[in-house]
């Protein structure tokens, strides 16, 4: 299966497959090398030079194979390296991916709420610059006055016209 077609839980489970077939290339180059070391001394003991001959050429062979558990154990280490950084890629995209849907969904919710009541939006603005006051009060040209200032918004209305001050609550 592709790595981009695994789910989060499978690349962990591909993840620790790779991390025992190391361990096991790993433990089968140990045992290698003690074959090897055998048969070192058991060349070093021969008595007889046919017997040392013959000890030779298994010691070669256990050697070869010893070379081979070890390219092996090189290999299960690249695969295991390639596959982790290839899934901790996936993974910071699909982080980047969904930090990015977050921000999307919270922009177009406050979005929704600015038009939903742009008095509330620019309340809360205002809000930002003014931590002490609880409540403003808005006209319908959009100025803004504070809490004490209800009078001069009432009045700044009037000579508007038409439309009314709200007043809102923001703590």
């Amino acid at each position: 299966m592709n790595i981009k077609d695994m789910s989060a839980e499978q690349r962990k489970e591909e993840l620790a497959r790779l991390a025992d077939a190391v361990k096991a290339a790993k433990a089968e180059t140990k045992t290698a090398k003690a074959r090897v070391a055998e048969g070192k001394d058991a060349v070093k003991g021969a008595k007889t030079a046919e017997e040392k001959a013959a000890l030779k050429e298994s010691l070669a062979a256990l050697e070869a194979a010893c070379q081979a558990a070890t390219a092996k154990v090189a290999e299960a280490v690249a695969r295991e390296a390639d596959f982790r950084a290839e899934a901790k890629a996936i993974e910071d995209a699909e982080k980047a991916e969904a930090d990015q849907a977050r921000r999307e969904a919270e922009e177009a919710a406050a979005e929704q709420a600015r038009k939903a009541d742009p008095f509330q939006a620019l309340a809360e603005k205002y809000a930002k610059a003014y931590p002490d006051c609880k409540a403003f009060h808005i006209t319908s040209d959009r100025q803004v006055f504070l809490d004490k200032d209800k009078n001069l918004a009432q009045y700044h209305q009037k000579g508007l016209g038409e439309g009314e001050v709200r007043t809102i609550n923001v703590r």
